[in-house]
């Protein structure tokens, strides 16, 4: 099914204001003009003009107010760059961002205060400060849409006021909401002065009534040009779809809703698809207007296409009707299969149709109508899983030739009576939303923000910035600690912006024992630096909204500029519990002075839990936990070289083995093992080990040497060699019960003062030393090093830990996890297995559904870094993160809702990150470049991107970068700062032509290179949906 379009809630009259804007008024370029004009009463060198407006045509020097010879105006003369200016009679000002967002509601604001003009766009200043103009009188008019007697815009303005003899700041107008960030449109309140006025187009009754002033001032202004369903219910609080994204298009008029030429020498075909995808669920309607003749052929839904001169459609999802032939076909799998006939041909017949569309998208159905009568019904392909693309309303024009004139105009619910063609009808749909020339059959809606379905407005992420944001700084040499997020990270990917320095990338999970983080370099094959290595100065502490970085040169260079994008998973905002890490090295340990509390001997019943990881190999006689000296020997729990943990102890204090117990056989690294060695009573078969609640051994109960030696936790004072890297949580020593007599269910929250209990600690996080019972104080030796991991934690969702995989909730594959982290509202986890040496793999990556994208990395060996995908086109793909090469094809069963396959990792600690696409907040996809560097391919991603990471999938050729704070300007298009995954190289800001803009419901590739938008190339892409108030322009003001 198709993927959704989401919006956002409407804040409707809030407690600052917030205000529904009804109707919006269209403007039409070219041979019938439109505009407003009035004569201005009063000359002025202060003034505030604001408007809402929604701009359709990409071309030089549109007008949206101007006086005598001075205005504000759309300019679009260089590459279709479409930025604000302002003109004062004699020279003009561009600002530096691009405006190329044909479907988004930008808010206008111009300021002149005493003859000095500043605009801004949803907010952010755009003129910072230009010499001005003044409103004119003596007959010199002040016009709405156009300049003088050219210029003329095309595309909606709404709530437009002037405020005459003050300069207000755009929040008189406007406001960020609180819950998503987003600028919405504001009611002022103030007054207007002589000149005043207010434009609300609520008045619909006449073209006259167009220019009504609802200030109070009375400054109506004369219409001319328009007829009446020029007035429109397309507001900033109802975005409605239109075709004026159509790639390519010079012929898109009448505010993105008529076509009526196009210039295709080659005498092939057009498409025309609309602007916005179809949602995935509700019914959806649409009317096209058509005169029968020789240029247009096929009508349907389709999926969004990357080029649209030569094209009929894309054949691999879709239905459409055929005119010509009166035939229904269905696209599905690479070819079109007829599934009707006998309905109406029009090929070249004259006659003037209403047809009108259903797309039921529950049902899967899609009907056609010729004048209100059903024609046929086509059931509608699912949508294959090869991130092409969803699917949205279609129009083919063929065989049209050179500028050929054409007359097909649209309706998505604004304007039944066709730009004038027909008499408005104002039939609604079936939420009272739109203007219709017939009654949408089947509870059909208009495609439009207002009617998006209830389960999407309420979105599980309604503010993308608490999930992944990008965060920059510039370095100090010494440490610092960056903040800003709204998140605790978990996944924080960093690279220097200013030098040749390689990408560093940490994770909550790859911790070291002192607490600073394992770093890994994307563009390297490198193993991940071990916990020995000389300067751990780099990215040295997660914390609450961020993380700290110390002097290292890849993270904090003095006066260098860096960039992380950083994703939360799904780790505990507090640990639930902690441990204490050995790092292995001679003479670390934590001793605690002789006691009769911990002296086994002859005691009948006792209890030694703990719960154990190792992080490194072991030697022979590693003590993990022990009691006695050099000649004295007690009891011991050791580690041996062949991952075997074992229980050995003395009857007489000798160096001679009373007895050696295997409790573990083989101990896999980095994973948790619950361990509890037990004495119950005397008699056969009452000294047992259990590991993760399940008996290992057993044997008749003994007795122990009662010594006077201290015990020993992580490693022996009595000799050297002999210390194990292992992480210890939760040991408890209880002497007088035997907590476990049989099999059991290993514990899920941190052990407690349970009766007889002797001795419980390392379960700080903050302090190795810290006991809730001990029967003397504990020293330090070497280093022992207080830990947030925990068992408990082990397997983190959503914010809390879990001591399992079975009790989070995840799935294992071939390989069990040994950790993880997943963020199910985000679709991404952080999972870490042992690889296996006998052919392939799979892991379990704990989403909800198949992962669309995962990235796969050895710890411990240099290889490369495999992303592997089914975005492309189905099948399960592989390109390496730090090479340039192509597309590798897996040869493996594709990922499932559990578990993802991968290549054997020959008993290596593997990590991989796993993405699936959640609408409203990111996707993963893939797109054909069409080598236009000013109208390159459109990619619907349902949002606008805060980060896009791309590669071409069929050539040889880097990764890149983009988000939307490396920028050259605020507002911020077009995006042309580019870094490179598989490269050290420092930031690089592009040609000309080498960026990407982001609109409001996707991204724009402007490139016609063979990195990002070669004609042909196949690119798969990742994008992250921004934090909506600091994208401060092309924002839907009420949808994404």
């Amino acid at each position: 099914m198709s993927r959704a379009f989401l919006t956002h809630p409407i804040t409707t009259d809030s407690a600052i204001g917030g205000t529904v804007i009804e109707r919006g008024l269209r403007f039409r370029h070219g041979r019938t003009k439109c505009i407003l004009t009035r004569t201005s009463e009063n000359a002025s060198s202060t003034y505030t003009f604001s408007a809402w407006v929604k701009h359709t045509m990409l071309s030089d020097y549109r007008y949206l107010f101007s006086t005598g010879s001075a205005g504000l105006a759309f300019n679009g003369s260089s590459n279709n760059s479409n930025v604000l200016y302002i003109y004062d009679g004699s020279s003009l000002t561009n600002s530096t961002p691009f405006l190329r967002d044909t479907n988004s509601w930008y808010h206008i604001v111009m300021k002149m205060n005493s003859g000095t003009v500043y605009t801004y766009i949803n907010g952010a200043v755009a003129h910072n400060g230009i010499g001005g103009f003044s409103l004119n009188t003596g007959g010199n008019s002040t016009r709405v849409g156009d300049y003088s007697t050219d210029h003329e815009f095309e595309g909606y303005l709404a709530d437009v006021h002037l405020v005459d003899g003050q300069a207000l700041d755009p929040t008189a107008f406007a406001y960020t909401e609180d819950q998503t960030g987003i600028w919405r449109p504001k009611r002022y309140t103030g007054t207007y002065g002589t000149s005043g006025f207010h434009l609300e187009f609520k008045d619909n009754s006449s073209t006259a009534a167009f220019g009504k002033d609802t200030s109070g001032n009375g400054n109506d202004f004369t219409t001319s040009g328009f007829v009446v369903g020029d007035n429109v219910p397309d507001s900033p609080t109802n975005n409605f779809a239109l075709c004026s994204m159509s790639n390519a298009m010079t012929g898109i008029r009448d505010g993105g809703l008529k076509f009526e030429s196009f210039n295709d020498s080659s005498g092939s075909q057009i498409a025309v698809q609309a602007d916005r995808i179809l949602p995935n669920t509700g019914t959806w309607y649409w009317e096209v207007r058509w005169t029968g003749g020789s240029y247009t052929r096929y009508w349907g839904i389709t999926r969004r296409l990357n080029n649209y001169t030569g094209v009929y459609y894309d054949n691999t999802g879709g239905v459409y009707y055929d005119m010509y032939s009166g035939k229904g076909y269905r696209l599905t799998g690479g070819s079109n299969t007829e599934v009707f006939s006998g309905g109406f041909t029009a090929y070249n017949d004259g006659t003037t149709r209403i047809l009108g569309m259903t797309v039921d998208m529950d049902q899967m159905t899609a009907k056609y109508y010729n004048n209100n009568s059903l024609v046929c019904s086509i059931s509608i392909p699912e949508l294959p899983d090869d991130g092409k693309g969803d699917y949205v309303f279609s129009w083919v024009s063929t065989n049209g030739g050179s500028s050929n004139s054409l007359n097909d105009r649209f309706n998505f619910g604004q304007d039944s009576g066709f730009q004038g063609s027909n008499t408005n009808q104002y039939k609604s749909d079936a939420n009272g939303i739109g203007d219709f020339y017939y009654t949408p059959p089947d509870g059909a809606l208009a495609l439009c923000s207002q009617n998006i379905p209830p389960n999407l407005t309420s979105t599980s992420i309604v503010r993308p910035q608490k999930h992944f944001d990008t965060v920059m700084w510039v370095g100090n040499g010494t440490s610092k600690r960056i903040s800003g997020l709204e998140f605790d990270p978990d996944l924080v990917w960093i690279k220097s912006r200013s030098t040749t320095r390689n990408h560093n990338l940490f994770d909550t999970m790859r911790v070291f024992g002192d607490g600073t983080k394992e770093r890994m370099y994307p563009n390297l094959t490198n193993a991940g630096e071990s916990s020995t290595y000389s300067s751990k100065t780099n990215l040295t502490d997660f914390h609450h909204n961020g993380f700290s970085v110390g002097s290292g040169t890849d993270t904090n260079t003095n006066s260098h500029d860096y960039v992380a994008w950083c994703w939360k998973g799904g780790s505990p905002e507090f640990p639930t519990s902690g441990s204490v890490n050995f790092d292995g090295a001679n003479g670390t340990n934590l001793r605690i002075a002789n006691s009769a509390d911990i002296q086994l001997g002859s005691t009948s019943n006792w209890t030694i839990e703990f719960w154990l990881k190792r992080t490194a190999a072991y030697s022979d006689y590693d003590v993990i936990i022990g009691k006695g000296a050099s000649g004295t020997y007690e009891w011991f729990i050791e580690g041996f070289a062949d991952g075997s943990v074992k229980f050995l102890y003395t009857t007489d204090g000798n160096t001679t083995w009373a007895g050696t117990h295997t409790i573990i056989s083989s101990q896999d690294i980095n994973r948790w093992y619950h361990v509890a060695v037990v004495r119950n009573g005397s008699g056969a078969n009452n000294f047992k080990t259990y590991v993760n609640g399940t008996q290992t051994f057993q044997t008749t109960a003994f007795d122990i040497y009662a010594g006077t030696y201290g015990l020993d936790i992580g490693g022996y004072g009595g000799a050297s060699a002999q210390d194990p890297p292992v992480v210890i949580s939760n040991l408890r020593i209880v002497k007088g019960t035997s907590v476990y007599t049989s099999n059991f269910t290993p514990p899920t929250s941190p052990l407690t003062n349970i009766t007889n209990t002797k001795l419980l600690c390392c379960q700080s996080s903050t302090s190795a030393t810290a006991a809730t019972v001990t029967p003397n104080s504990i020293t330090v030796n070497g280093s022992c090093t207080p830990q947030s991991i925990n068992p408990f934690d082990a397997f983190s969702k959503d914010g809390v830990g879990y001591s399992s995989t079975s009790d989070a909730g995840i799935t294992n594959g071939t390989q069990p996890l040994t950790g993880a982290s997943i963020n199910t509202k985000a679709g991404f986890s952080i999972v870490e297995y042992n690889g296996h040496s006998n052919g392939s793999t799979t892991f379990g990556h704990g989403l909800s559904r198949a992962p669309d994208l995962f990235f796969n990395k050895s710890r411990d060996n240099s290889e490369n870094w495999r992303v592997y995908y089914t975005i492309a086109d189905g099948s399960y793909d592989f390109m390496y993160l730090n090479t340039n090469g192509a597309v590798n094809h897996s040869g493996y069963a594709l990922p499932t809702s559990t578990v993802a396959n991968k290549a054997d990792d020959v008993n290596e600690r593997m990590i991989s990150y796993c993405w699936h696409s959640v609408p409203g907040y990111s996707k993963f996809g893939f797109y054909i470049g069409n080598g236009q560097a000013s109208n390159g391919t459109f990619v619907d991603c349902g949002f606008e991107p805060a980060v896009v990471i791309f590669k071409r999938h069929n050539a040889t050729d880097d990764w890149g970068i983009f988000d939307n704070k490396r920028v050259d300007s605020n507002p911020s298009n077009p995006k042309k700062r580019f870094l490179y995954p598989n490269l050290n190289a420092a930031e690089w800001t592009g040609g000309t032509n080498d960026h990407m803009d982001f609109y409001s419901t996707g991204f724009r590739v402007q490139n016609t290179g063979s990195m990002i938008g070669a004609s042909g190339g196949q690119f798969i892409y990742m994008a992250f949906a921004s934090k909506p108030d600091d994208s401060v322009y092309d924002v839907v003001t009420t949808a994404r």
